[in-house]
């Protein structure tokens, strides 16, 4: 009986209630009479009551309210288990339409145990809701939305109940609060269909609420309803032709649908459209990555070199030179043809728009005091070998910091002030009281 009992249990995880009930019916034949056989029972009314939520089976139902009501009269009011069947037995009347016989129940498991989850409490406010009591399901699922700043399934039940208060603001409110929440408290996602409901719940009330529908596209996109997503998308981007956000995510539904020329009109379509800075790097890493797989061996389209030249620009703009000029690199040398003119201009304008000339860089090997090395391209220099074990005093030195240290010092974050010999004393004395400053 426990093979069955386990097998059941894992047929409920998977949510697969048919087999659940047919593994615990057996389950039940094998097991001794005992304490074994009541929990059995209680859990073979639970797989009842979720297996007719699937399948409109009233003699399910029947089953397990007189499964439940037998157990009730097995357990004592202060024992655990009594407060779980008043609550099983709560979901059977509520599935059975008989809200005020779940309301008894659900409260007869709360007076047992104070300490229930908050699940019961949301169960109790449902049934008050179905029953028409209005003011006590408010009530309830209030005092539950206070206790648990992470309940959604708190917060959809109450905006139901502002709704049918005809308090659609409320309702507004809290069901957007709700779909704000992607986790419980626990840090567990949230049912991606009840996240879908509570947008619909939202997009009811307000039908042209962007952030929702592109909170719905999203969550469709992640649980690959792709052909809801691009409606969605779409929808969106009728009402509003300059929207890159929705240009991106048909962009990124194509892709996942493998209709890689079309989600590369998108990604361009976005471009156009001034995204932000950090949208504009992704958005260009989608069309390198969706034209590498349209190329497969061959070189990136024009379309990839764009991208890369679209990376120079904005790096440049973000006063990153490195980056540009690696950029750059790669279209001088894999795609000479490429906007030569251009990527020319750019390499000019890094070259001249900042004092001193661009040396690459001389690597960080670290070496001991007195080793030979390879010659330092510039004095002073700023990378390359240096001494790896000792670093420079930060502050005011007076006599020279050899080369090789204070590379150690740069590669740590200092900043280097320096002077050639024969300075007049005031201008040393200046300097000086400048490096203090900047110190305290």
């Amino acid at each position: 009986w426990q093979a069955m009992d386990w097998s059941a249990r894992i047929e409920m995880e998977r949510e697969n209630y048919g087999s659940a009930v047919a593994f615990l019916r057996r389950a039940l034949e094998l097991s001794d009479q005992g304490s074994q056989t009541l929990l059995l029972e209680l859990r073979l009314a639970e797989a009842l009551i979720e297996d007719s939520k699937v399948t409109d089976d009233e003699a399910a139902l029947t089953e397990a309210e007189n499964l439940l009501t037998s157990l009730v009269s097995q357990f004592e009011p202060e024992e655990r288990t009594y407060a779980e069947v008043q609550e099983r037995l709560g979901d059977a009347y509520y599935e059975q339409d008989r809200f005020d016989d779940a309301i008894v129940a659900y409260n007869d498991a709360l007076d047992a145990n104070p300490n229930q989850p908050n699940q019961v409490q949301i169960k109790l406010g449902n049934a008050q809701l179905a029953a028409g009591n209005l003011n006590a399901a408010e009530s309830t699922l209030e005092g539950v939305t206070l206790n648990d700043a992470y309940s959604v399934n708190a917060r959809v039940a109450l905006g139901d109940v502002y709704l049918a208060q005809d308090r659609r603001e409320d309702a507004l409110t809290i069901y957007e609060e709700a779909l704000a929440l992607p986790t419980d408290a626990q840090g567990r996602a949230v049912d991606p269909e009840l996240r879908i409901e509570v947008a619909n719940k939202i997009l009811d009330l307000s039908p042209g609420n962007q952030e929702t529908q592109f909170a719905l596209a999203e969550i469709y996109m992640n649980e690959l309803m792709l052909s809801r997503a691009i409606e969605l998308y779409q929808s969106i981007l009728n009402e509003d032709p300059t929207s890159w956000r929705a240009q991106k995510g048909l962009g990124e539904a194509y892709q996942n649908r493998g209709e890689y020329e079309t989600a590369l009109e998108y990604y361009q379509s976005a471009l156009q459209n001034e995204p932000s800075t950090g949208e504009q790097i992704d958005i260009n890493n989608k069309i390198i990555e969706v034209d590498e797989i349209l190329q497969g061996n061959n070189p990136l389209s024009e379309h990839g070199q764009m991208a890369i030249l679209s990376f120079a620009q904005i790096y440049i703009d973000a006063d990153e030179e490195i980056e540009a000029r690696e950029q750059l690199s790669i279209l001088q040398d894999e795609y000479p043809e490429f906007q030569a003119d251009r990527v020319q201009e750019m390499i000019d304008f890094l070259n001249n728009s900042r004092p001193g000339e661009y040396v690459e860089s001389q690597g960080r090997q670290h070496i001991s005091t007195g080793q030979s090395h390879d010659p330092y391209e510039t004095s002073p220099p700023t990378s390359g070998p240096h001494i790896g074990n000792n670093i420079a005093t930060y502050g005011v030195n007076t006599s020279q910091i050899p080369d090789e240290l204070q590379i150690h010092n740069l590669e740590h974050g200092a900043v280097i002030i320096q002077y050639q010999s024969g300075l007049d004393q005031p201008l040393i004395d200046q300097l000086t009281d400048y490096v203090n400053q900047l110190r305290t």
